[in-house]
């Protein structure tokens, strides 16, 4: 009860529970007048000092060589405002905020990435009520440039006479897989050999191997001569009967 009060004015009220309030007014000219006003007392919500659960933290693993730019992207269980830094331990307030504030989802671009370059980033996110979530780690690194690829081929010996056998020996770096082509094919080792035998022709051998850094093609040349003719000639002559007069000339036959 708050007992007498003035004829106007007010009166400040602090009820634990619903209340309700009666003012009753007296005058000697006037009936008994009462007026009544209810104040609801609602219980307060609980302070909430749970952080956001920071997820889904991308990108991560190994980005291709070209990668110069990416997405630096998180999720929370509520709504909250996130940023990013390379110090786990950094304060909040140093640094630096997402491109998507108040979301579930938030994203913000990160650029100058180099081919060869591990990189770390940490993650804090701030609810409405100021909770900081731990530090989410995204972690990832770009892919080296591929080297150009070599490739070296050779044949041993380069010129042989027909029915015989030359060598072929190749090797490579930065090639994933070859082929043969022109005058031999198949698919083959990058780095071996391998023994062409009775040979009867003159041919190109080339060999085209490819490699996460381009392609490369090598060719050599084998000449096949013909077998040298080291055999001399065989001569056999007829000869006269002992005695008899020649009256023609003599047939000689050389083989």
């Amino acid at each position: 009860a708050l007992g007498a009060v003035s004829l106007s004015g007010s009166s400040s009220v602090s009820p634990q529970a619903t209340t309700t309030y009666t003012l009753t007014t007296k005058s000697a000219k006037a009936p008994v007048e009462r007026k009544t006003v209810t104040v609801t007392v609602s219980e307060a919500p609980p302070v909430d000092t749970t952080p956001p659960v920071v997820t889904n933290i991308t990108p991560s693993g190994v980005l291709a060589s070209d990668t110069t730019s990416t997405t630096l992207g998180a999720t929370t269980d509520e709504t909250a405002d996130c940023v990013y830094g390379t110090d786990a331990s950094a304060d909040p307030a140093s640094m630096t905020a997402f491109g998507t504030t108040h979301s579930l989802t938030h994203a913000t671009a990160l650029s100058g990435l180099v081919a060869g370059e591990s990189y770390s980033y940490f993650v804090k996110c701030l609810d409405v009520a100021g909770n900081i979530s731990s530090a989410a780690e995204a972690s990832f690194s770009v892919a080296s440039t591929p080297s150009t690829p070599t490739l070296q081929l050779g044949a041993n010996p380069t010129s042989v006479t027909s029915g015989s056998a030359s060598t072929l020996t190749w090797s490579s770096t930065g090639v994933t897989s070859c082929t043969a082509t022109d005058s031999w094919s198949g698919t083959k080792e990058t780095s071996g050999s391998e023994e062409l035998s009775d040979l009867t022709a003159s041919g190109s051998y080339g060999l085209l191997c490819d490699g996460p850094g381009g392609s490369v093609m090598q060719s050599v040349a084998i000449t096949v001569l013909p077998v040298s003719d080291t055999v001399a000639p065989s001569v056999s002559v007829t000869a006269p009967i002992s005695g008899q007069i020649i009256a023609e000339m003599l047939d000689i036959m050389v083989q």
